[in-house]
This record gives C-alpha cells, structure tokens and sequence, in this order.
C-alpha cells in the first residue's frame, strides 16, 4: 500500500511532496504499538525473525496487546537474565 501511495504521489506531484509523504508515514509507522512491537521484537531477537513473522502471515499484534508485548519485550531487552 506505501508503495502504491508513493508513486501515485510522484505521478502527480513530483519528488519533494513524495519525500515529504514518505518521512509522515514513517513516523506514523514508527511509533504506533504495532511498530515499537516490531523494533522491539526486531531488538530481542533479531531483525530476520521479526521480518520472518511480519511476512509469515500471523498476525501481528495490534494496540494494547502490541503495547504489552512491546514492554515485555523492553524489559526482556535491559535485564538478560529474563531471557533475552
């Protein structure tokens, strides 16, 4: 869908606008639950396993389970002895 968002945005409004377009949706998907669950995931256990389940079809959690996940994870991260 970014993809497509993208070159329609070039195809009618050119480069900059396109740019601009692009650093929006990037914080948008940054710092979303989703998102801070993906870098987290990506943080704990590698960038491959979290673009494995991303393109693996599971779901992806979403919202408060998202923030859960992302604070069990965050924990996780800064005390190793929890698994991490």
């Amino acid at each position: 869908m970014h993809k497509l968002v993208v070159n329609q945005v070039m195809l009618t409004a050119g480069l900059e606008q396109a740019q601009t377009l692009a650093t929006v949706f990037d914080g948008v998907t940054r710092h979303n639950p989703e998102g801070l669950w993906f870098r987290r995931q990506a943080q704990a256990e590698g960038f491959k396993s979290a673009v494995q389940w991303r393109d693996s079809g599971r779901a992806i959690p979403e919202a408060d389970e998202a923030r859960a996940l992302a604070a069990a994870l965050e924990k996780r991260i800064c005390d190793p002895k929890q698994g991490g």
